[in-house]
């Protein structure tokens, strides 16, 4: 029987000078600088069949992605919370740039097979990101603006111009946003998203950057993705508060909350749903969220088989 070849796994921690790497094959690591030339370098020495696993770190981590992804080698990005807590699953009590870089190989060896590695993006497909990002900062700013000046003194200048600037910022985003999503050639998608009630052209677009962002083997995949799946604690005959995982884009979670609350608004059968979820104790907030989970399910369905939305899909 042939020898099962042995998986290359890097771990990876990374700094913003630095990146500190372990090779589990070899079980030997270093440290090379966290720029393009040492980057290239450290990438160009792995073997072909390489595998990374990379910390996310805000963005300290894009230019090694980047060009690895550049190279064909495959990368898994893991988020901070999850290593947290995978640290404190297998009792490692230090932390340290080297015990990370070597608990996020051992990470990818043992849970690999759960692991989804990145998926290459457009250039056009990263603007957008960039963009859906930036408009949800505004919108964030915007938003703790006019809290602030809800009741303006008197003898103060109006607040309007100064929040119509931002209404014209924000416009101008979407515009740029749209315009992008239709060079790609996602006219179509798009509509069929736009045909679901409470679905507007922004939500439509983070949807659908959602949907594209991996192929997901279901809908729960997808909605574990935006962060919409339910935690669910449960222990003998105690039964622990639901909630939302929150992982992943937290803009997308707020874009299917607000495509919740105007689907039930504008569609019965959401509005029924809805109205259910308060019968079981849901808050308003939550009963939106339960919409906007269900429309997001919807969408994966619209956008997998390619057709428009139905009487049938509520």
């Amino acid at each position: 029987m042939a020898k099962q070849r042995e998986r290359i796994i890097v771990g990876i921690d990374t700094a913003k000078a630095e990146l500190e790497f372990y090779r589990k094959d070899t079980e030997q690591g270093g440290v090379f600088a966290n720029e393009p030339g040492e980057v290239d370098r450290f990438l160009e020495s792995l073997p072909e069949e390489a595998e990374i696993a990379i910390e996310s770190t805000g963005r300290l981590h894009e230019l090694l992605v980047l060009r690895a992804l550049e190279l064909g080698v495959l990368v898994y990005i893991i988020s901070g919370f999850q290593l947290s807590r995978y640290r404190d699953a297998v009792g490692q009590r230090a932390k340290t740039d080297r015990s990370d870089a070597r608990l996020l190989a051992r990470f990818l060896e043992r849970e690999g097979e759960n692991l989804r590695p990145v998926t290459p993006r457009s250039p056009e497909e990263k603007r957008l990101w960039q963009l859906l990002r930036r408009r949800a900062s505004i919108v964030h700013h915007r938003t703790a603006l006019q809290q602030s000046l809800r009741e303006t003194d008197a003898g103060f200048p109006s607040p309007d111009a100064l929040l119509d600037a931002f209404k014209h910022y924000i416009a101008v985003l979407e515009r740029e946003a749209l315009r992008l999503a239709k060079t790609l050639g996602w006219r179509e998608d798009l509509a069929r998203l736009q045909s679901t009630p409470g679905v507007g052209p922004i939500s439509a677009l983070g949807l659908l950057l959602a949907f594209r962002h991996a192929p997901f083997r279901n809908a729960d995949a997808y909605i574990a993705f935006m962060g919409l799946d339910v935690r669910v604690r449960d222990s003998g005959k105690f039964k622990g508060k639901r909630r939302l995982t929150k992982k992943g884009e937290p803009e997308l979670r707020r874009l299917a909350f607000l495509a919740g609350r105007a689907g039930r608004r504008a569609h019965a059968p959401f509005k029924e749903y809805f109205d259910r979820m308060l019968e079981r104790g849901y808050s308003k907030i939550a009963a939106d969220v339960a919409v906007g989970r269900k429309i997001a399910r919807i969408a994966f369905a619209l956008l997998r088989d390619g057709r428009p939305f139905g009487p049938s899909e509520a």
